[in-house]
């Protein structure tokens, strides 16, 4: 027969493994808690960003030992500056004041030749332009003058005689010649009621440079070579 204490061992043995099998699953609980909030605690992992490649400057080419190429020097223009082949028109009226031609020269110059045409008073009006021949003076007779090509040179309210003293102002010749390259000569074909024309051959048609100058006053006709 069984004793009391056996009977107590029966009663409590049920109770014991069922409270030890409680206290397994809590124990488990726990420890499946713990280990999950340690993984949620835990720092992600951090990468290391890969700096990216520095790109690598092109080599600069070293400058070539062999001198550079000059330009070869451009020649100067040999034309005469603000030359043209006109007509040419200019000068000032005298108004009730006198003025003569006093001078009339030609020469040449490095480029061009010059004819100059030299006053006693302001340069009057005028007009340098190309003439085709035959030029005929006020008494009928044709004026000849060398050359292939011809500029007319009129002067308004001018004369080479001072009408009021009865002597002549300009007494040089009315055929002008010198050492000038492209002008064969420079001849007046005309003296009348305060109108004075001359004529400058040249060796062929050439572009012109007029302009005056004063002290004293003259008008200046370059002719290029």
């Amino acid at each position: 027969m069984a004793t009391a204490e056996s009977e107590g061992r029966q009663r409590w043995t049920p109770w014991l493994v069922g409270l030890v099998a409680l206290l397994a699953v809590v124990v488990v609980g726990l420890v499946v808690v713990l280990l999950s909030r340690d993984d949620s605690s835990a720092p992600e992992p951090t990468t290391t960003p890969t700096a990216a490649p520095t790109p690598t400057a092109s080599p600069t080419p070293s400058p070539s030992l062999s001198p550079s190429p000059t330009a070869s020097p451009t020649a100067s223009p040999t034309g005469l500056p603000d030359a043209s082949l006109g007509p040419f028109t200019g000068g000032t009226d005298p108004g009730l004041a006198s003025t003569w031609i006093s001078d009339v020269r030609s020469a040449a110059q490095p480029g061009y030749d010059r004819v100059v045409f030299e006053l006693t008073g302001v340069v009057p009006p005028y007009r340098v332009e190309y003439a085709d021949p035959p030029f005929v003076a006020i008494s009928g007779e044709e004026v000849a003058v060398d050359g292939s090509a011809f500029v007319r040179v009129r002067l308004d309210r001018t004369s080479t005689f001072d009408l009021d003293e009865g002597v002549p102002v300009y007494e040089g010749p009315r055929r002008v010649t010198s050492d000038t390259q492209v002008v064969t000569e420079v001849v007046e074909a005309e003296d009348f009621e305060g109108v004075v024309v001359w004529v400058i051959g040249l060796d062929e048609q050439r572009p012109l440079r007029v302009w005056t100058l004063d002290d004293p006053s003259r008008l200046v006709i370059d002719v290029e070579q």
